[in-house]
């Protein structure tokens, strides 16, 4: 199947090398509105993952990656690109724009089997997907959000415990790494917090995942409350879990749960591990969410904590890949 991602940000850039490292797809077209020189540039050099494995070169209107030659464009409009005869079977926005439904139908004009949004929706319309919660309900659909990777991280394990307890409150909090928008110097930000230096503030922010949690499972919709955090790491993040379950349970019967259903509705989504990790440990994991055995703690037989790490990036992404795998 053809693909195009529009968007070479931080996630268009990580899918891009799953892709090329990957022989299930056909990477063809490439729209970001940077130079085709800096594209190629950042698509080799990267500070977090290390330099890519292939030769990168650039030949007039195209990026050549290894023995691929994947046609470059500096669209800024949706109706601009010049993608009418690549015979594209799935789109990828990336762009960190167009993220409701009318933007994103311009998209039909190539007809893909579906376009994929990199990010949370702004239209109820679009069904926001987790793969392996709801992806299978809707492989027909043509749009799709992939959600977001904080979201990836939370959903998976709140299915688990939601469907095997009844959860009288849950409170979640993401420590995430600082991202493109934050400053690195004190400066002009419509958001006073994220106008603060990112290496060096923890910031308080807020995060699309409540909305969109709520949203997917409308029986907790009044139930949950979250705190979001931005810290100095370039990657690398962190979700805390709190439930209070309506009946007691006991330690053993919520880490024998995680696994058996962890390792078979989830497999390829979450792991676990024992090890005493921090958040650099994760990075690369092809994981929505690394769950640290290590960190779970039940209180008074109802108050459960669950602490799972992520590369916000890398997970998330590969969670995408696994999305279209699914649609083929």
């Amino acid at each position: 199947m053809k693909v195009a991602i529009n968007g070479l940000g931080r996630i268009g850039r990580r899918l891009t090398r799953i892709l090329l490292n990957h022989s299930d797809f056909e990477l063809v077209a490439i729209n970001d509105i940077m130079d085709i020189q800096l594209a190629a540039h950042l698509l080799k050099y990267d500070t977090t993952y290390g330099i890519f494995n292939f030769e990168i070169q650039v030949e007039g209107a195209h990026i050549l990656i290894g023995n691929k030659k994947i046609q470059y464009s500096q669209s800024p409009e949706i109706e601009n690109l010049p993608w009418q005869n690549l015979n594209i079977d799935i789109i990828v926005n990336c762009s960190g724009t167009n993220k409701n439904s009318p933007s994103l139908s311009k998209y039909h004009v190539f007809n893909p089997k579906h376009v994929i949004l990199s990010s949370p929706s702004e239209s109820e319309s679009v069904p926001t997907i987790i793969y392996g919660f709801n992806h299978e309900a809707f492989k027909n659909q043509i749009i799709l959000s992939n959600s977001s990777c904080t979201t990836y991280s939370i959903v998976p394990i709140l299915d688990i415990i939601n469907s095997h307890f009844e959860i009288e409150y849950f409170h979640f909090s993401t420590i995430h790494c600082y991202t493109n928008d934050q400053n690195l110097q004190d400066a002009a930000h419509q958001d006073f917090r994220r106008a603060r230096n990112a290496g060096q503030n923890i910031v308080p922010t807020s995060t699309s995942a409540t909305k969109v949690i709520q949203k997917l499972f409308p029986n907790l919709a009044h139930k949950i409350s979250a705190s979001s955090y931005r810290v100095p790491v370039a990657n690398g993040s962190i979700t805390e879990m709190v439930f209070t379950l309506k009946n007691p349970t006991d330690y053993l019967a919520i880490l024998d749960l995680l696994r058996e259903v962890g390792l078979q509705k989830y497999k390829n989504v979450i792991t676990f591990t024992d090890a005493p990790i921090v958040s650099s440990d994760c990075i690369e994991m092809p994981f929505a969410s690394v769950v640290d055995l290590n960190s779970i703690s039940l209180t008074e037989a109802r108050f459960l904590k669950i602490v799972t790490f992520y590369d916000n990036e890398h997970g998330y992404s590969s969670m995408l890949h696994l999305l279209m795998q699914s649609l083929k």
